[in-house]
């Protein structure tokens, strides 16, 4: 039954594996910044190297060992092995060229030297630019080992210098054992090309000669803390190891302490933990390149995004105290559409009736001038004045509508509009934007259909406007309290007629009420319902004042989609997309490098990353 120690280089592979497929799928998606595109290419060096990584979890473990010349690397190679197979020397740079000591069962391409990076060390295997040895001792199917030349013998790494082949081979290695004796641990030279060898691999220390040298140890790790964690340093006896060897004898001591670290590591189930290790690092590294790289060139896409945003203001702002002023100048045909609104509403009263005569009056007293028209003369007048009116309200409202649709007419110039592309284009360029169509024509078209949103957004909202309002004021209390406050004089007014004529007259005998009592109180009543009718349209009219100050303010606030230079906005919206997912990627490696690295180890790795990823820390 599988358990979680089987499980988890499982779920670890399948991890790195979506990683990298999602990695794939960045690098390779089309892109209209030179600064991500730059970013990408750096991502797909990672992604054209990473399959033979990937195939080389379960291959031996390549140890090399990195140090100055004397310090006894051929010797520890040869004490590893448990046979003389390189050459040692003492001060003279004996290796010159670098030996890769294998199983007889491993292939080259096993380890990666198959890739275009070390293919040019590897033309031949016996030539004088590389030596590879294939030996049948067990203990090469655990870990292939590789001895560097001397690093201090050059200053800069020249092609054929023994600097340049370290470096070309760095990448292949997962361990790197630093060999240094009490002369040279302190050597500058090598302690700056140590920083940079270790972001490549797992490194151990280790100290030679201890059969003549002092333990320098404790002053060494103290430099070494500065730039590494975990630091374990081994002091040995090389030629005391090898002898060992040779008997037929486990070596003890440190040497003994050595081998046994570098067997555990390199077990089966530890050494795809190790190469992981690596492989994310390398990835994350690469991530957190191309992170830093959009991240410090975030300014200057930001700068012309607010450039956008604010010039899609300024023009919103303009094209609202447009809306505002027309609104206002052109309120009647609003205001009676609101009215008729507001009496349909409120169905069948007294208020309502009112309200509808209120609207219609001219068409009403038309058509009464119609009805009682006696000839044709008058018929054709009384037909003509009603026509007049009917044409004179549809030239009111087709008046607002046009001026809701012709709002941005004037909003922005040509002159306004070459100039502001000139300045956004230097924007742009500095960017790192492809470009785009710059011209005159292109922003006349993107303005207008600016404009045309615009006014479609403003006439929906006045629709909603009037609906709101109409909404308000049906409410039952207002309704109800300016019904019955209208119907008070009526009701009294009623109420002393009928007083009059079924009390007063029929049982009391006193006269009917006169003339001088019907004409005084049907102008009352006249007043009267024209006082409330001017009341609630007052009341109306205010509303829809206050409603329009309100609706050019909310359009000013508002984004309307589009505007000006939308093929630049989707440039930029682009790139800030293509950050998120890097900076996605990038966290989804520092989660999968953080569980690795949680697990006890002897091996180091430099304090550089574990720095870098703690300033990257939001």
């Amino acid at each position: 039954m599988p358990t979680d120690q089987t499980l988890r280089p499982v779920v670890r592979q399948s991890q790195i594996e979506s990683l990298l497929a999602d990695l794939s799928r960045w690098a390779q998606a089309s892109a209209t910044s030179s600064v991500v595109r730059e970013q990408q290419r750096l991502l797909g060096s990672l992604l054209v190297a990473a399959p033979e990584l990937v195939a080389r979890i379960q291959s031996p473990l390549l140890i090399a060992t990195f140090g100055g010349t004397g310090v006894g690397k051929s010797t520890l190679v040869n004490a590893l092995v448990g046979a003389e197979i390189t050459r040692a020397g003492v001060t003279r740079p004996t290796t010159c060229v670098p030996t890769l000591v294998i199983h007889q069962e491993t292939s080259l391409s096993s380890l990666g030297f198959s890739t275009p990076r070390s293919s040019a060390a590897l033309r031949e295997t016996s030539s004088p630019e590389f030596h590879v040895q294939q030996l049948d001792l067990p203990i090469l199917k655990q870990f292939a080992l590789l001895d560097f030349p001397d690093v201090d013998v050059d200053e800069i790494a020249i092609e054929g210098s023994n600097l340049a082949r370290v470096r070309e081979l760095l990448p292949l290695c997962d361990v790197l054992l630093v060999v240094s004796t009490q002369e040279k641990y302190r050597q500058a030279r090598l302690q700056t090309e140590l920083r940079a060898a270790a972001s490549h691999a797992r490194v151990l220390f280790v100290q030679t000669f201890a059969d003549r040298d002092e333990d320098i140890r404790e002053d060494w790790r103290k430099d070494l803390v500065r730039d590494f964690e975990r630091v374990e340093i081994f002091f040995v006896d090389s030629k005391k190891g090898l002898e060992e060897s040779r008997r037929g004898m486990r070596p003890a001591g440190e040497f003994g302490q050595l081998m046994a670290t570098l067997e555990q590591e390199s077990i089966d189930g530890l050494r795809p933990l190790l190469r992981h290790n690596n492989l994310i690092d390398l990835i994350e590294n690469t991530l957190s390149q191309a992170r830093s790289a959009l991240e410090a060139h975030r300014p200057l896409v930001q700068r012309v995004s607010d450039r956008l945003e604010a010039e899609d203001r300024k023009l919103t702002a303009n094209l609202s105290e447009r809306l505002k002023t027309e609104l206002e100048s052109e309120q009647q045909p609003w205001e009676e559409r609101l009215i008729s609104a507001v009496a349909e509403a409120w169905t069948i009263s007294p208020l309502s009736a009112l309200l509808r005569f209120r609207a219609r009056w001219s068409t009403f007293l038309g058509s009464y001038a119609l009805l009682r028209s006696r000839t044709v003369v008058q018929a054709t007048i009384a037909g003509s004045l009603q026509a007049v009116d009917w044409l004179q309200r549809s030239q009111r409202d087709s008046q607002a509508r046009a001026a809701l649709d012709q709002l941005g007419t004037s909003a922005l110039t040509e002159a306004d509009l070459r100039n502001l592309a000139s300045i956004v284009q230097g924007d742009a360029s500095q960017a790192g934007f492809d470009p785009i169509d710059w011209s005159t024509d292109q922003r006349r078209q993107e303005a207008g259909q600016l404009q045309l949103t615009m006014c479609l957004k403003a006439r929906e909202l006045v629709d909603q406007l009037v609906q709101k309002l109409v909404k308000s004021n049906a409410s039952p209390v207002v309704r109800w309290g300016y019904e019955i406050l209208l119907c008070l004089f009526p009701a009294w007014l009623l109420w002393r007629i009928c007083y009059n004529f079924f009390y007063e007259a029929f049982w009391l005998g006193k006269p009917h009420l006169e003339t001088s009592f019907y004409f005084p109180a049907a102008l009352l009543l006249a007043g009267w319902c024209a006082l409330w009718v001017w009341l609630i349209t007052r009341r109306l009219k205010r509303g829809l004042q206050h409603e329009i100050r309100a609706l050019a303010s909310d359009l000013a606030r508002q984004q309307i989609p589009g505007g000006l230079f939308i093929q630049l906005r989707e440039r930029v919206d682009q790139f800030e997309q293509f950050e998120r997912e890097v900076q996605n990627l990038h966290e989804r490696a520092r989660v999968i490098q953080k569980d690795l690295r949680n697990r006890p180890t002897h091996l180091g790795f430099s304090r550089h990353q574990r720095l870098l990823e703690t300033s990257k820390t939001p």
